[in-house]
């Protein structure tokens, strides 16, 4: 008898390696925001000076995206260590 309370509907592994994607690709989105428009850079094209305002932001969506990817990460773990506990107890339950 195994306990079945954190499994729902959908796997939840696939769940798990789509917020990890999705973190990613925040990281990849709000650092290339923040290194275009980084004030004082060569990125800026033309006259422009960069907007620091913007450069900030795109760092905060790195942050987010470091953030939500860690969580994928972690959840990912917790829930091979849940399978390891049911096989265990399946194993335990047999003997």
């Amino acid at each position: 008898m195994s306990n079945d309370a954190y499994q729902t509907s959908g796997a939840p592994s696939d769940r798990l390696v789509g917020i990890i994607a999705g973190g990613l690709f925040l990281q990849l989105l709000g650092g290339f925001l923040a290194g275009l428009l980084w004030p004082g850079t060569d990125a800026a094209t033309g006259d422009e000076q960069g907007n620091p305002v913007v450069a900030i932001f795109g760092l905060a969506v790195v942050s987010l995206g470091t953030l939500i990817a860690l969580v994928g990460v972690i959840g990912f773990g917790v829930l091979v260590g849940l399978r390891v506990r049911d096989r265990e107890r399946e194993r335990a339950a047999e003997s």
